[in-house]
Parts: C-alpha cells; sequence; structure tokens
C-alpha cells in the first residue's frame, strides 16, 4: 500500500509541526510529506525548517494568499489569459516550490486548469468531486478519465493508495497534531505502507 502524505496551510500554526513530523521520521524511515503552503506568506524562518528536511519534505503550492476565489474566474473576460498571468508568478516563487498545485478548497476552474497544464504542474485531488467543488459546469467534461488533457493528478479513490490529510491550524476538523495522535499512529500500525510524494504517484487525466 502507497501512503500519500499532506499537509495544507502552512505556515499558519507555526513550526510545532515539524516536532510530530520529526517523531514520524524517526519511526518511519522511508517518511515523505508534502507541505502545501500559501506563497505569499513564506519567508526565510518558516522556510528553514522545510529546508533543513528537503530530503522527505517537499514544498507544494497552496494558492497564492489562500483566499476564496483567488483561483476562479466564471465571468472575467480573458479568463485563460489572466489564469495564465497569474500561474506564471508562480515560477518565480523563492524556496524551492515543487510544481505541484492545490488551490484553497479544490476550487480548481476551466483556466486554471489549463494554465496549470500548460505549465506541466501536477494538481493535487483527492476525487473527481473535488474538481467539480462549487463548478459543476464541467462534469461532463470530466466523467471520463478517458479525457487526456495532459494534467497530472493524485486521487484518494485509488484502491492502493492511502492519503493522509490535515491542516496546521486547529480550526479544521482535520487539524494534523490531532489527526496524528487519534489516527496516524494507528493507522501505521495497521498496514505496510510505501511513502511517496504526492507529485510522485499521479494519474494521467
Amino acid at each position: 500500500m502507497i501512503a500519500i502524505c499532506e499537509i495544507d496551510d502552512y505556515p499558519r500554526g507555526g513550526l510545532e509541526i515539524f516536532e510530530i513530523l520529526d517523531e514520524i521520521k524517526s519511526n518511519h524511515p522511508d517518511f515523505k510529506m508534502t507541505i502545501f503552503a500559501i506563497p505569499y506568506e513564506m519567508n526565510d524562518e518558516n522556510y528553514k525548517p522545510i529546508e533543513e528536511r528537503k530530503d522527505w519534505i517537499r514544498l507544494g503550492v497552496h494558492g497564492w494568499n489562500h483566499e476564496v476565489k483567488e483561483s476562479y474566474y466564471p465571468s472575467r473576460r480573458n479568463a485563460h489569459i489572466h489564469a495564465r498571468k497569474k500561474v506564471d508568478k508562480l515560477l518565480d516563487l523563492q524556496y524551492d516550490f515543487a510544481k505541484i498545485f492545490k488551490p484553497r478548497a479544490y476550487s480548481y476552474s476551466w483556466p486554471l486548469i489549463e494554465a496549470l497544464r500548460q505549465r506541466e504542474y501536477t494538481i493535487s485531488l483527492s476525487s473527481n468531486y473535488d474538481l467539480l467543488h462549487g463548478h459543476h459546469l464541467y462534469h461532463k467534461w470530466f466523467s471520463s478519465f478517458e479525457t487526456n488533457i495532459g494534467i497530472k493528478a493524485t486521487f484518494l479513490n485509488n484502491k492502493d493508495i492511502k492519503i493522509f490529510y490535515g491542516h496546521t491550524t486547529e480550526d479544521h476538523f482535520d487539524y494534523f497534531p490531532r489527526f496524528y495522535n487519534k489516527k496516524f499512529k494507528k493507522q501505521m500500525r495497521k498496514g505496510n505502507y510505501q511513502f511517496k510524494f504526492s507529485e510522485d504517484v499521479s494519474v494521467m487525466i
């Protein structure tokens, strides 16, 4: 069984998360984690713990400013051009971000998807519904995985992949430190997991 581990909303919540991650790493030497960070909240101080662990922690792109509709352009003229310009800004990010993208609340839109495809980003999903969340006009397009638009995506609904997922802030039900103590340790005892980075286990859609 392949295990993919992801955390969202870093650097919100502070640096205490690394104590838990170090504990997991000490118990599971092949442990890998993708931390989805809000790019415009990153600085030298909160990047340093990731840089020190760069052989087993990868930095993913979590939108831009973590705003509700920053990835959605339903009625904007020239939406595709606007989306491409925003995605191009990601190419200039500091701190060694990997080319894997997850917007706030999986709020993808067609212009954003196309812009990410052109820049060869992996998009992080847990199911086809995540791509459609709030944007049901895309249902027909996404209903068949035979449609190949050249986007790589990770999925929860693959029976051979288990995704462990959480947030860095306590106001989420899946606050990772709480999830770690309640569920993660138990799951690790149940199965024989091979840890992978999110973008290393992907399918073409």
